[in-house]
């Protein structure tokens, strides 16, 4: 299987299964990455060498853009961070469709979440104060959310076929 380097410097590579401009999505990534706090970098770095509970074996994250993101009950939902913030995905079709800025935020709205594990941060409960959490925390990074809910927005066809394809997706008679 091809990879593309995400971070280099550092041996981060992702898998390139093609449902996306793979360079495009690596390009954006670098270079969110290093708008991100140089502490943010190093925590979460810190915290992906070290083996964790469910991936005991890796030593870098999961970083995918797929056409659905598993166990994930928001349909509408375009990225999710789990395992521990071990385990990035991306929708490829809201990927596809971002401008780099909209999509820069999705990946560092991803990553905050990464890093709220990677810190042990109290308020990382899942709900819905963590996504306020995160948001304030995006702005604090100089990261504007408005750019993801004017994307959203502007794309009320796409969010509805992100939704109805999730579902389809779900069921398994289809």
């Amino acid at each position: 299987m091809n990879r593309v380097a995400l971070l280099p410097r550092h041996g981060m590579t992702m898998p390139a299964f093609g449902y996306s401009d793979d360079e495009r999505f690596a390009r954006v990534f670098r270079a969110t990455w290093k708008r991100l706090p140089l502490h943010v970098r190093r925590a979460l770095l810190r915290h992906w060498r070290t083996p964790c509970s469910i991936t005991t074996l890796l030593r870098q994250p999961v970083i995918e853009v797929l056409p659905f993101l598993s166990r994930v009950d928001d349909p509408c939902a375009v990225g999710v961070c789990r395992q521990e913030g071990y385990e990035f995905q991306f929708r490829s079709d809201a990927v596809n469709a971002m401008p780099d800025d909209a999509l820069a935020v999705l990946i560092a709205h991803e990553l905050c979440h990464g890093y709220f594990f990677s810190v042990q941060h109290p308020d990382r409960t899942g709900d819905e104060f963590e996504e306020d959490m995160v948001r304030e925390t995006l702005g604090a990074w100089d990261f504007d959310e408005e750019t993801i809910d004017e994307w959203y927005c502007a794309h009320p066809p796409l969010i509805a076929e992100l939704a109805e394809a999730s579902t389809a997706a779900k069921e398994p008679n289809r």
